[in-house]
């Protein structure tokens, strides 16, 4: 998705199948843990995911309106256990899907939920006014239906400014779309699917179109197919827009596409002025640093880190956009003195993440200059679905210097010696240090004398093999 030439979302099918996000199935709980109040359940994934007991389906508030506490996993669930549950979040890392009981059917205009009567309406819209006639609408609309008791929906953000034929329209095909998970679920053994959410490339039509959109381009005549006809169907007023590309050059290469997502995969994102910011992704957090760079600014410090700040805190909500980052953010901005100007970047910031459709929340900045976010995470990030751990580093970003890695080699030539010392035919052997180019240049360099003396010491003639295949810190001994 573009605005103004610029990627705000990239959404794409994992090599290995489609996003579990939405699908429901019928699921074993293969383990208990309580002392994680959390069950594994298997379901037909590569791993079992993942039931914490808050996402056990149950009435959580009393006729009193106070709040229930959970009860424990184990009067809850039990191992050998069969039951429906839905993915919520896609596998992370090495962690399995996490999984809900509480059922939902996505539409373009509701999210059907069987196990609650609650009729809520998405938080983006504000109008009180409005709010309260989309839920009557629903209501009235579901009466009509006659959907059973103690089914609910959610209302969209999409569903602003809706009429009573989208509403009927969308609780009608719920209610086809219900029956036919539940005729499944009385069908199925376990792991067997009940639902699965639309493909990725009509799933986003239905997810982000909207009076907004200009275009809708597609470069494959079999997917321009497809896409028509779910236009035609399910969104007749944008029929107009949908275009087939047919074009020698990439879609992509075309709009500059593929030149921003190789920039959203890097740590380093440019501001106007000079300044950038690093953005680290770890198990735990995202840590984003704002620098100056070589912006020096015209009047002084103070107004120099403040512009630098501010345009940090406009590009950055777009950057968590598109790189699907989630989970605990914490930003380190550079220190202020001015009060209005900390609190000027903040409310940049907090405009800046108003267009995000994932929910965002964030905090007071510290005295430190720190902002703590968090950003609703339901997808791998952008770097984790395109990228992979460097076989090298081991993902770490560091390699031994060619120094540290010679310094082993004379360790590891030294211990040799005290080996060889028991066994008498080992000492009539030369030995071959075989390592990356750096590495013997400092063995033959600074290390030199060092080499010399543990080879006199050893009585043997050490001989240094440079090999182009060889990691940065790696080496044998031959």
């Amino acid at each position: 998705m573009l605005a103004d030439r610029r990627l705000l979302e990239l959404h794409a099918t994992p090599t290995d199948g489609e996003s579990a996000v939405g699908l429901i199935a019928l699921g074993k709980v293969v383990r208990v843990l309580p002392g994680m109040q959390a069950a594994f359940v298997e379901l037909g994934l590569e791993r079992p995911g993942f039931l914490h007991a808050r996402d056990i389906e149950r009435v959580r508030v009393s006729a009193a309106g106070e709040t229930i506490e959970a009860p424990d996993i184990r009067k809850l669930v039990h191992e050998g256990q069969v039951l429906p549950v839905q993915v919520a979040k896609d596998p992370l890392a090495s962690k399995g899907a996490r999984l809900t009981t509480n059922l939902s059917l996505p539409s373009r205009f509701l999210v059907l939920t069987p196990n609650s009567e609650h009729i809520g309406v998405s938080q983006r819209i504000t109008d009180t006014v409005e709010r309260d006639r989309l839920r009557d609408l629903v209501r009235e609309c579901a009466l009509a239906a006659g959907m059973p008791v103690g089914h609910g929906f959610i209302v969209r953000t999409a569903a602003e400014g809706g009429s009573r034929d989208d509403f009927a329209a969308d609780v009608a095909a719920l209610a086809l779309l219900w029956k036919d998970v539940e005729r499944r679920r009385i069908a199925a053994s376990t792991g067997g699917v009940l639902f699965r959410d639309l493909p990725t490339h009509i799933r986003v039509l239905r997810d982000l179109v909207g009076p907004m959109t200009a275009s809708i381009r597609v470069d494959s005549a079999q997917l321009y197919a497809a896409v028509s006809e779910f236009i035609a169907t399910t969104l007749p007023n944008y029929t107009h827009i949908v275009q087939l590309v047919e074009s020698p050059e990439p879609l992509f290469l075309a709009h500059g596409v593929e030149q921003q997502i190789r920039s959203a995969l890097k740590p380093r994102v440019g501001l106007p002025s000079g300044g950038y910011l690093i953005i680290e992704q770890t198990e735990a957090m995202i840590t984003i640093d704002v620098n100056t760079g070589g912006f020096t600014g015209s009047s002084s410090l103070e107004e120099t880190v403040y512009q630098t700040n501010l345009e940090a805190a406009a590009v950055l909500p777009r950057q968590l956009r598109l790189r699907n980052l989630g989970g605990l953010v914490v930003v380190d901005f550079i220190d202020m003195e001015v009060e209005e100007h900390r609190n000027a970047v903040i409310k940049a910031l907090r405009d800046g993440c108003s267009g995000d459709p994932a929910r965002v929340r964030l905090s007071p900045m510290s005295e430190f200059g720190l902002v703590e976010l968090s950003r609703k995470r339901t997808r791998e990030s952008l770097a984790r679905q395109f990228c992979q751990p460097c076989a090298v580093c081991v993902g770490s970003g560091l390699v031994p210097r060619p120094a540290t890695v010679a310094f082993e080699v004379l360790r590891a030539l030294s211990a040799l010696g005290k080996r060889q010392r028991t066994v008498a035919t080992s000492s009539q052997q030369d030995i071959i240090v075989v390592a990356a180019e750096p590495v013997i240049l400092r063995l033959l360099g600074d290390d030199a004398s060092h080499l010399a003396q543990i080879a006199q010491t050893l009585g043997v003639a050490v001989q240094l093999q440079a090999n182009a295949d060889s990691a940065p810190g790696a080496f044998e001994l031959l």
